[in-house]
């Protein structure tokens, strides 16, 4: 009974991030503890073939949250992508909001997102390029394909983007039942993207709210940026 309340599901890919878990998982405490009763939400972390103690640390840490938690692993590694399928497959909340475990974007939004989910919208995305968003000490390779994915999915669908500012950020929430008809087909950093794009042609209501984006609590990124700027070159060239 507990779980069928949950207000939303937090999926939380993770890829040797032991590091950065040292951080994630005590603020992931004080957010429930912030949020409930008005919000009550579940917490999925999906390890995706971490070669660290990734999985260890969260499913010893889920053995004792005073929250629902989940924790699952996929070896070998299925890629981003394939860390989000399985989290959404899991997730009981009637919204599902997902997260990067690096904490680059504040948990404190979490509200945010919900609140403008709440108004009607069936998809809402955070953004540091919208007006009231910003960016702070993050690196120039990092923003640089965030930009530069956007101007090319802007040149290729004008319509669909307008007043959107940004199509790769992870940190987003959706209705959880429109998710099985925008099911997304890449594995890797790709879809974020092609889920939102999937969202936009099928006519989904989706917003924005303004965020920050920083850097990385700790570890380091695992993104690789030239196949993920090939990634999104290859989708946009088979768009129809």
């Amino acid at each position: 009974m507990l779980y069928i309340a949950m207000d939303f599901s937090i999926v939380i890919p993770m890829h040797d991030e032991a590091e950065a878990l040292a951080s994630l998982l005590p603020a992931l405490d004080r957010t429930y503890e912030a949020m409930a009763p008005a919000r009550c939400f579940e917490a999925i972390l999906v390890d995706d073939g971490s070669t660290d103690h990734s999985f260890e640390i969260a499913w010893d840490w889920a053995e004792r949250a005073r929250f629902p938690v989940k924790v699952f692993r996929q070896n070998p590694c299925e890629g981003l992508g394939g860390a989000l399928r399985t989290g959404f497959r899991f997730a009981l909340g009637r919204a599902v909001i997902t997260y990067d475990a690096d904490m680059s974007y504040p948990l404190a939004d979490l509200g945010k997102l919900m609140d403008k989910l709440d108004e009607g919208h069936d998809i809402v995305t955070a953004s540091p390029f919208h007006p009231e968003g910003g960016v702070r000490d993050v690196a120039p390779e990092r923003l640089r394909i965030s930009r530069l994915a956007h101007l090319a999915y802007r040149l290729r669908l004008p319509r669909k983007l307008r007043g959107i500012t940004c199509v790769t950020c992870g940190f987003r929430a959706y209705r959880r039942e429109i998710l099985e008809t925008i099911a997304h087909r890449h594995d890797g950093f790709l879809a974020t993207a092609e889920i939102l794009v999937r969202g936009l042609r099928a006519g989904l209501r989706v917003a924005e709210v303004p965020s920050w984006l920083a850097p990385r609590v700790a570890g380091r990124s695992k993104m690789k940026v030239l196949r993920t700027a090939l990634q999104h070159l290859r989708f946009l060239i088979t768009l129809r």
